[in-house]
């Protein structure tokens, strides 16, 4: 029962870890590079994009994710041999 305590536990921090490194990278993405910043801003201000419709804040936060992967692969090790069907 620990065991499933502590994978629940885990999953829950990985997912508020990961969606914090994304968001931290998108924005460290706008933060330097002015030229970016001012055209997000732009479409963002205008009254012809929405927020979630702005094509430029978009392929930021694709490039961000790309760039930037926020899960990164974390491996396991068996402790001891166990199997649970044999088929031979």
């Amino acid at each position: 029962m620990s065991q499933i305590r502590d994978n629940i536990i885990s999953f829950l921090l990985a997912g508020h870890e990961t969606s914090s490194s994304f968001l931290a990278f998108a924005a460290y993405l706008l933060a330097n590079d002015e030229e970016l910043q001012s055209k997000v801003y732009r479409e963002l201000t205008s009254s012809q994009f929405t927020d979630a419709e702005s094509p430029t804040l978009l392929r930021t936060l694709r490039e961000a994710l790309l760039m930037y992967p926020p899960a990164t692969m974390g491996g396991r090790v068996a402790l001891r041999v166990n199997i649970l069907v044999s088929f031979f």
